[in-house]
């Protein structure tokens, strides 16, 4: 194996992390604004999401939408990308959309 393959292979694991980490973020994110524990420090939960961890308020609410109507896994496996398109449709679309497409399609072809 070239170096070049080596480090495909190594980026495309690293995406795999990235797509976990936006559903962790989204969890965390989703307790934090359900129990109001922002409050605790900050006025607003613009103010907690701009000062406290520096995540848009549109970035917040795609990594929970991720959380609350996606699994874990299933966001591991389709990425990050695709995973923020798929989360933006219905239920019974998304189930559709990924009975055709596999997680290694390119976002182009799911779009």
């Amino acid at each position: 194996m070239d170096k070049l393959q080596q480090y495909t292979i190594e980026i495309l694991q690293l995406k795999k992390t990235v797509g976990t980490s936006c559903w962790q973020i989204g969890n965390k994110l989703n307790e934090i604004k359900e129990s109001k524990l922002y409050l605790l420090n900050y006025g607003t939960w613009g103010e907690f999401l701009e000062k406290a961890v520096d995540i848009s308020s549109r970035s917040a609410y795609q990594f929970m939408q991720l959380a609350s109507n996606m699994e874990k896994k299933t966001v591991e496996e389709w990425g990050a990308s695709k995973s923020v398109l798929l989360v933006q449709v219905t239920e019974p679309l998304r189930k559709e959309i990924m009975e055709i497409h596999n997680p290694e399609d390119k976002v182009e072809e799911i779009k």
